[in-house]
C-alpha cells in the first residue's frame, strides 16, 4: 500500500486534495501517526540489509504501543527439531546507540515462569496499561543501558513450547542445555552480537538458571577453537542458591517483621533442622517442624503478597472483571500497581498482541500464564542442589558476581543472601574491598552493600469573610455548653473549612513557679456530645504532642507544602474522639515555666504535672468529666502514659469525689524495657540487611544488654559500643530510622524552599517526608501562634519538634514499665501495644515479646492467636490477644509514627481500640 493510498483509505475521498480539505484533527492524528509507523519500519527494513536481523521476527508495532525510538524482535528458536522443541524470545533494542551496548539475557525462576512477562512488569521497555488493552513506556527500562534479551524458558513456559510431551519433565540440567542450544542459534539470527559483551541476570529461581548455564558457557569456552561467549558478569535478584540458609530466613524473616508470633518463630527455631532440610514437602523434618511450619504459613494467610510484604494484594476476579468490562484494573499500593500481572495476562493473551510479537504459531491448547505449573513437571530434587560451587567456578574465572536484594521480600529473604555471599567470600579467601554501607540515588538511601574480592558484590534495594458563619456558630454553642470562649480557635491561617471546633491555650499546673502547659483540642468531627475524649503524648522526652501528633500524625490537618497553611487530613482520629494534645514535660513546645528548675524533670515529675493539667482542663471543660478517656501516645510514652495511668488509678482510689473514667491505653512502639527493646534495633538491622553478618554478631558476642542502661556509655564494654559505633556509622546519616523505608528530606534544600514561598513536599512511599520542616515553618508564624494562642510570654527560643531547652533525667529511661502495665491490667483497664514494622528506634521485635512476657507473668492465656487483621481486603497487619485485656498488634507498612506511614491502617486501629472491638480478621472479597 502506497501511502496516498493509505491518506485516501484513512480520509475515505476519491483525491487527494479533497482529502486535504476535508480531514478533521483526529483523521490526520492518525494519518500522521500510520505514517510515522511506515517510516519506522521502512528504515528498520533497509536497517536489515545492513546487520543481518531477521526481518520475520521484527515486530513492526505492539497495540497500544506508545512511540519508540529503537527496535523490538520476537519469535522462536528451535533448540530441537526432532523434538519440535522451541523457546520463545523477545529483543529490545538499547534505546540510544545500541551497537555500542552490551547485551543483557534475563531469566525469570519459578520454576517455569515466563521471562518475556517478566520483560513486560520489571526491566524492560513497556509495561501494560491499566485497561489490559495497550502499553506504557517504563521509565526505568534496562534497555537504558544494554540491549536486552528475554527468553520463555524451559519448554512450556510462556509461548515455549515442544511437540514432544515427555520434554515437559525437565530440570535445571535439561533447562542449561536448551539455553545454551537457544544462544547459539540466536546469535546466528543476530551475528553482530558474538563479540559483543554479554551478561546474564534474573531472579528468583533463576538462582539455578543462570549458574549452571555459566557453566555450560564456560565449558562451549574451554573447549571451542572458534567463538566464545564473552561474559563478563552475573547479576542475580533474591535468587535461591543454598536451601539450608535460604529456606531458615524466610522464617526469620517472618519473625523480624512481626508477621509471625515469638511462639512460632520458637517452634520453628527448636523444632526444624534446616541442614537436612528438603525442598519438596514433607521437607525430610520432624512432624513438629512441619506442623510450626504449617502455623506459621496459616497466620500469615493469603492476603499478602510475599514477594513484596509491605504492598496491598490484588483480587484477581474484580481485576479480571474490570478488564472484561474494559476499564482500568490498576490498584496502586506504594507506588507500586499490584494488579500489573493481571493486566499483561489479559493483554497477552489478545490474538492481535500474540500475532504481533509472532507467538503461539503451533496453537497452544493452554492461554498465556505468567507461570506455568499446570504445563510443566519440574524436578521436585534439583532445587536441592548447592548452587554455591557453580558460583565459587565462576567467580574463579574472573566473572563478577553480583547478588541484590530486594528487603522487603519474604520469598528469599536477604539474611540468608547475605550470609551465602559471606560464606562464598570466606571460602575463596576473599577480603573485604567495599566494606558494608549505604549506597545512593538521587540524594537517598538505595540500600546496602559490600564487595569481597573486587569480584563478589552484595547489595540490598530500599518517598476572613467565609468564617464569620462558622464563627458565630461557635460562639453560640460557648453559651449552651460553657467551653472556654478565650481559647477557642477562631480559624488558623490557611485552614480549609471544617464543621468541628478547636481550642487551645495553657493550664497552669503550678502557679507559685509559674508553670503551665500548653494543649490543642479537637472536638469530635460528628457527634462530638457522644464520643469519648482521648489524650495522645508524644515520646522524645522533649518532643511535642502538638506538633507531631496533632499535626504530623492522627489530627484533623497537616501543614501544606509551602508551610503557610494547612490541608485535611482524610484519616484523622477525630472521626472517632474528640481529641487532647499537651506539650509535656515544661519546655517542650509552648509550654514553659517561669522558674528555671523546673527544666530539670523527669519521669515522675511529668506525670505528676499531666495528672494536675487533667484536673485543670476538665475545670475548663467539665462535660467531660463523665466520658470515657482513653490514654494514647508513642515512643518514649511508653513511660508517660503508663506512669500517668498509676497516677490517675491512685487518684482514684483515694478520691471521694471525681474519678477519672479511664477506658484504655495504647501506646505505638513504645519504650518499655531497655534490656529487650535496645538489642532489638540492631537485631532489626541485621534482619533488614542494614548491617552486616560480622557486625550483626559482633554485637550479639560483646553486648550484655541485661545490664544496658540508656545514658552513654550504656555500662556496656568497650568493644560492645565499638560494635554499636560500627552498627551505627554503616547505617549512616541518609536513612529515616523511624521508617527505614522513606527517603530522607534535605533540611537546606527545603528551608530555602519554604523561604522562598515554593512547595517542599517530597512524597516517598506516599509520604511527605519534609512535613516535619513545613510544621515547623508554620509554627513559627506569627499569625499562626495568635491564632493558637501560643507563646503568650514570648519565650526565647523558636518552636521545634523536640526541645533543647529540658534537661531529662539520665536515669528514668532505664526504669522497666512492664510493673505499671501489670498494674493497670490488673485494675481491668485494657492495653494495646501497636508497632509500625518499619521501625527501627523501638522495633517490633523487643515490644511482641515484651507483652508475651507480661501475659505470662499475669497468667492471661491467649484469646486471639497472632494471626492476620485487615483493612480494605488488604493485610493490615498482625495482632494477638491475651486474657481480652492485652492486644499486640503490628500496622504493616507503618513508621515509629504508626499514622504518619499508615493513616487509614492506624484509624482503623484506633477506632477498634476505643469501640472495644478486635481488628477485623477477614478480607472480602476472597481472592480465589
Amino acid at each position: 500500500m502506497t501511502l496516498l493510498a493509505v491518506w485516501k483509505k484513512i480520509c475515505g475521498a476519491g483525491e487527494v486534495p479533497e482529502c486535504d480539505l476535508s480531514c478533521e484533527g483526529r483523521q490526520r492524528s492518525k494519518f500522521l501517526e500510520m505514517v510515522y509507523w511506515v517510516f519506522v519500519v521502512l528504515l528498520g527494513l533497509v536497517a536489515l540489509g545492513v546487520d543481518g536481523y531477521p526481518a520475520e521476527d521484527l515486530i513492526l508495532r505492539l497495540p497500544g504501543q506508545p512511540k519508540v525510538g529503537f527496535r523490538q524482535f520476537a519469535g522462536y528458536v528451535n533448540v530441537d527439531e526432532k523434538k519440535g522443541r522451541s523457546l520463545f524470545y523477545y529483543f529490545a533494542e538499547a534505546k540510544e546507540h545500541p551497537e555500542k551496548k552490551p547485551l543483557t539475557l534475563w531469566m525469570s525462576g519459578g520454576r517455569g515462569c515466563a521471562s518475556v512477562g517478566g520483560a513486560f512488569t520489571q526491566s524492560g521497555p513497556f509495561q501494560p496499561k491499566g485497561d489490559g488493552r495497550g502499553v506504557r513506556k517504563n521509565k526505568s527500562s534496562w534497555n537504558k543501558a544494554s540491549n536486552l534479551l528475554f527468553v520463555d524458558s524451559p519448554a512450556g513456559a510462556g509461548w515455549s513450547y515442544s511437540n514432544t510431551t515427555s520434554d515437559y519433565n525437565t530440570g535445571d540440567a535439561s533447562t542449561a542445555k536448551d539455553m545454551y542450544v537457544f544462544l547459539l542459534r540466536w546469535y546466528e539470527k543476530f551475528p553482530e552480537f558474538k563479540s559483543r559483551d554479554l551478561f546474564l541476570a534474573g531472579e528468583s529461581y533463576a538462582g539455578h538458571y543462570a549458574p549452571p548455564l555459566a557453566i555450560v558457557l564456560l565449558n562451549h569456552n574451554k573447549h571451542s577453537t572458534g567463538f566464545k561467549f564473552n561474559i563478563k558478569g552475573i547479576a542475580l535478584g533474591n535468587p535461591l542458591l543454598k536451601i539450608d540458609r535460604d529456606i531458615p530466613s524466610i522464617y526469620l524473616y517472618f519473625w523480624s517483621h512481626g508477621l509471625i508470633s515469638d511462639e512460632i518463630g520458637l517452634a520453628i527455631k527448636n523444632h526444624c533442622d534446616f541442614e537436612v532440610f528438603t525442598f519438596t514437602s514433607p521437607h525430610n523434618v520432624t512432624n513438629e517442624c512441619n506442623n510450626a511450619i504449617d502455623e506459621a504459613n496459616n497466620v500469615i494467610g493469603n492476603y499478602i503478597q510475599n514477594s513484596n510484604v509491605i504492598v496491598d494484594v490484588c483480587y484477581p476476579a474484580i481485576a479480571q472483571q474490570q478488564l472484561r468490562l474494559g476499564k482500568s484494573a490498576t490498584k496502586i499500593s506504594l507506588g507500586v500497581d499490584v494488579c500489573l500481572n493481571q493486566e499483561l495476562t489479559f493483554y497477552f493473551n489478545l490474538p492481535e498482541v500474540q500475532h504481533a510479537f509472532h507467538a503461539n504459531r503451533t496453537g497452544l491448547p493452554y492461554s498465556w500464564v505468567f507461570c506455568s505449573t499446570d504445563v510443566i513437571n519440574y524436578s521436585s530434587t534439583d532445587p536441592d542442589t548447592n548452587i554455591l560451587p557453580l558460583v565459587k567456578t565462576i567467580v574463579q574465572n574472573g566473572i563478577p558476581f553480583w547478588l541484590f536484594s530486594g528487603d522487603q521480600d519474604s520469598i528469599v529473604p536477604l539474611t540468608g543472601s547475605r550470609t551465602i555471599i559471606r560464606e562464598l567470600a570466606q571460602d575463596l579467601k576473599f577480603k573485604v574491598t567495599v566494606p558494608y554501607g549505604a549506597w545512593f540515588y538521587k540524594g537517598q538511601v538505595g540500600g546496602w552493600a559490600t564487595e569481597y574480592g573486587n569480584l563478589l558484590t552484595f547489595a540490598t534495594f530500599l518517598e476572613m469573610g467565609c468564617w464569620v458563619f462558622g464563627i458565630l456558630l461557635g460562639l453560640v454553642a460557648l453559651g449552651v455548653d460553657g467551653y472556654p470562649a478565650e481559647d477557642l480557635v477562631l480559624g488558623l491561617p490557611g485552614q480549609p473549612k471544617v464543621d468541628f471546633r478547636q481550642f487551645a491555650g495553657y493550664v497552669n499546673v503550678d502557679e507559685k513557679k509559674g508553670r503551665s502547659l500548653f494543649y490543642y483540642f479537637a472536638e469530635a468531627d460528628e457527634h462530638p456530645e457522644k464520643k469519648p475524649l482521648t489524650l495522645w503524648l508524644n515520646g522524645g522526652p522533649g518532643c511535642s504532642s502538638v506538633g507531631g501528633g496533632a499535626f504530623t500524625e492522627l489530627g484533623p490537618f497537616f501543614p501544606r507544602g509551602d508551610g503557610r497553611g494547612l490541608r485535611k487530613n482524610k484519616s484523622s482520629w477525630n472521626k472517632a474522639s474528640s481529641l487532647l494534645f499537651v506539650e509535656s514535660p515544661v519546655g517542650v513546645g509552648w509550654s514553659y515555666s517561669n522558674t528555671t528548675s523546673d527544666y530539670n524533670c523527669g519521669d515522675a515529675s511529668t506525670a505528676k504535672d499531666m495528672h494536675a493539667f487533667l484536673l485543670g482542663w476538665y475545670k475548663k471543660f467539665p462535660e467531660f468529666k463523665t466520658r470515657d478517656l482513653f490514654l494514647t501516645g508513642e515512643s518514649y510514652a511508653g513511660h508517660y502514659i503508663p506512669q500517668l495511668a498509676v497516677v490517675l488509678l491512685n487518684h482514684n482510689k483515694h478520691s471521694t469525689g471525681f474519678k477519672f473514667n479511664i477506658k484504655g491505653l495504647a501506646i505505638g512502639n513504645p519504650l518499655l524495657k531497655l534490656n529487650r527493646d535496645i538489642p532489638s534495633i540492631y537485631e532489626f538491622f541485621w534482619s533488614h540487611g542494614m548491617i552486616s553478618d560480622e557486625i550483626g554478631l559482633s554485637i550479639m558476642n560483646q553486648c550484655d544488654f541485661d545490664d544496658y542502661a540508656y545514658s552513654s556509655p550504656h555500662n556496656v564494654t568497650t568493644d560492645c559500643n565499638n560494635a554499636i559505633r560500627e552498627a551505627n556509622r554503616v547505617v549512616g546519616d541518609y536513612i529515616n530510622n523511624y521508617d527505614v523505608i522513606l527517603d530522607v528530606c534535605y533540611p537546606s534544600i527545603v528551608q530555602q524552599e519554604l523561604r522562598l514561598r515554593k512547595f517542599a513536599t517530597k512524597i516517598s512511599v506516599g509520604v511527605d517526608v519534609c512535613i516535619t520542616y513545613e510544621r515547623r515553618f508554620y509554627f513559627n508564624l506569627p499569625e499562626v501562634q495568635h491564632a493558637l494562642h501560643a507563646n503568650r510570654t514570648g519565650l526565647p527560643y523558636s518552636w521545634s519538634m523536640c526541645s533543647d531547652e529540658i534537661n531529662y533525667s539520665g536515669t528514668d529511661g532505664n526504669i522497666d514499665i512492664l510493673p505499671s502495665l501489670k498494674t493497670i491490667i490488673q485494675n481491668g483497664i485494657p492495653v494495646w501495644v501497636f508497632s509500625g514494622d518499619q521501625d527501627s528506634v523501638v522495633p517490633l521485635m523487643g515490644s511482641r515479646t515484651l507483652i508475651r512476657e507480661l501475659a505470662h507473668d499475669l497468667k492471661l492465656k491467649v484469646t486471639v492467636p497472632y494471626s492476620t487483621w485487615f483493612y480494605k481486603g488488604q493485610v493490615g497487619g498482625w495482632a494477638t490477644e491475651y486474657g481480652n485485656l492485652l492486644t499486640f498488634a503490628t500496622v504493616r507498612g507503618a513508621a515509629h509514627m504508626v499514622p504518619y506511614a499508615q493513616p487509614e491502617r492506624a484509624l482503623l486501629l484506633f477506632k477498634s481500640f476505643v469501640s472495644g472491638k478486635r481488628l477485623p480478621d477477614t478480607a472480602h472479597p476472597s481472592l480465589d
